[in-house]
């Protein structure tokens, strides 16, 4: 089986930054792929060929999500860019002092909307929702000062969170109120850390975390978590990604 391997060589057509963070399928089955130092391009499986959208954002790009004919683009220190997919144009938002309305902090490292319509946005110092209508932010008080590194919704419409250094959160989804995880040392059943960096949802449905240190976890329900370490057989505590195939 070949693998075709795309980095950055330097020439027109190729990727531009070798430090990928995100991807983002369209509508058109076009790839957007988000870097920490070359900034955004467009990949077409079609072509093989890679555009060069570098221009459009900043050069270090940590959260992609499409919303209708909008890529919103999480950038590192300079907010959130709503890219409009017909025409280019790009509306920056960014945090004004003074201003509930705003985005909360400039360095955004997750987007999600919801099956419900709503836009989070994970920030190194909060989480917040954004109505891109009135492009007004509304901040969540329960993740004050906290660092959310990831976004992701269950098929029973859950609202899961990953805090960088403060565990795993969820909004269940009847419920209006946020539970909050953490690891209990005398408790094997919590999680096996709190520093959390991505979350899956796999093809049953269930919602696995992967850790920055310590392995990776799974929901079983009730509060409860099965976790997997080295002492199970991993060959590493730092995952940044799962997939089922």
């Amino acid at each position: 089986n070949e693998i075709l391997w795309f980095y950055d060589d330097g020439t027109e057509e190729s990727l531009n930054g070798n430090a990928v963070s995100e991807f983002c399928e369209d509508r058109d089955g076009r790839i957007w792929i988000a870097t920490e130092n070359g900034g955004l391009n467009l990949f077409d499986p079609v072509t093989g060929k890679v555009a060069d959208f570098s221009d459009r954002s900043c050069n270090n790009i940590h959260a992609l999500e499409i919303v209708g004919e909008t890529l919103l683009i999480g950038t590192f220190s300079y907010g959130l860019d709503c890219m409009d997919l017909m025409t280019g144009k790009v509306t920056r938002y960014q945090n004004i002092p003074g201003d509930s309305t705003s985005i909360c902090n400039n360095y955004v490292y997750a987007i999600h909307e919801s099956s419900s319509g709503t836009i989070y946005v994970g920030t190194m110092s909060g989480l917040c929702t954004f109505d891109p209508d009135t492009g007004k932010f509304s901040k969540i008080d329960r993740f004050n000062n906290k660092f959310i590194y990831d976004i992701n919704e269950d098929p029973e419409g859950n609202i899961w969170v990953a805090g960088k250094t403060d565990g795993i959160y969820v909004r269940f989804r009847d419920s209006k109120q946020w539970q909050h995880f953490t690891h209990d040392h005398d408790d094997p059943g919590s999680p096996m850390t709190d520093r959390f960096i991505r979350i899956y949802i796999d093809s049953a449905g269930d919602v696995w975390f992967c850790s920055e240190g310590a392995g990776i976890c799974r929901y079983v329900g009730d509060g409860r978590f099965e976790n997997y370490g080295c002492d199970e057989g991993l060959p590493a505590g730092i995952y940044f990604g799962i997939l089922d195939d």
